[in-house]
């Protein structure tokens, strides 16, 4: 837009050249119109400029959990700009400067089915989630390692289940079990840059694998969270949040753009 005032600045100022007009670059008739549109958009694109500077990026709230995704700032905000409990009086702000970060996050589905089904009703879920991490390297001097424990409570009634009757429930906060649980407890090791990156103890499957932030652009169970066939196909099944198990994942990372991972779970 700079480009654009310079030059009709430069217009202005020599508007004899080549028999053009003072202010659009056009001959001495030029439409009234056409130099009213050109200064409007000469004095309103800053505005447009500056306030697609400050679009929020497309980031997706973590799957599950109602927790905003990470954030890659040095100090994460604690303001009520970004978290409904704020900075706790300087507490959070305190505790993350010596290594702790605690989170928490709520996400409800309040759903009806007004025709269709065995019959019509309206059921309630909820999924509350309050997580830690630990920065070893500030607490006990153990390099770049960090660990992260994290819990969940889940309360409410199925709509398939009760009015319903479909296989795959459509409210992707139903199921694991509808009670208070641990749901991590787990290391994580970065090294070399975090070109190698290693987690181990409580994990979830789906934590890192059958996942992707497109899934939970629809609600139902049937894709939000991972896709329902391992889960009723494979013998075992596969451990997804809120359940976890005893397992180690590894991710190698050759360049920014590419990695490679492999997991080993208990079953």
């Amino acid at each position: 837009m700079k480009t654009i005032e310079t030059d009709l600045q430069w217009r202005a100022k020599k508007p004899a050249e080549q028999g053009r007009g003072p202010l659009c670059g056009l001959p001495e008739r030029c439409s009234p119109k056409l130099a009213l549109a050109l200064f409007l958009l000469a004095l309103c694109a800053p505005a447009l400029a500056l306030a697609q500077a400050d679009v929020p990026g497309d980031e997706e709230e973590i799957p599950d959990t109602g927790l905003p995704p990470e954030s890659s700032e040095a100090t994460p905000p604690y303001d009520f700009a970004h978290n409904i409990t704020g900075d706790w009086f300087g507490a959070r702000t305190w505790l993350y400067n010596r290594g702790i970060d605690i989170t928490g996050g709520y996400a409800m589905e309040f759903m009806a089915n007004p025709v269709g089904g065995r019959q019509q009703g309206q059921t309630y879920v909820h999924n509350v989630l309050l997580r830690a991490d630990m920065d070893l390297q500030k607490l006990l001097g153990v390099p770049n390692t960090i660990f992260r424990i994290a819990g969940s409570q889940r309360t409410g009634n199925s709509l398939s289940a009760e009015d319903i009757g479909n296989a795959i429930s459509v409210q992707q906060l139903y199921g694991g079990g509808q009670r208070v649980r641990l749901v991590e407890a787990q290391f994580i090791t970065s090294l070399y840059d975090d070109r190698l990156n290693l987690a181990y103890g409580r994990l979830a499957a789906t934590d890192d694998f059958l996942t992707s932030p497109l899934y939970c652009q629809f609600i139902t169970n049937g894709i939000c969270g991972q896709p329902p066939a391992p889960f009723f196909n494979l013998p075992d099944g596969i451990t997804a949040y809120p359940t976890a198990v005893w397992g180690a994942r590894a991710k190698v990372r050759p360049t920014q753009e590419t990695y490679l991972q492999v997991g080993v779970y208990d079953g």
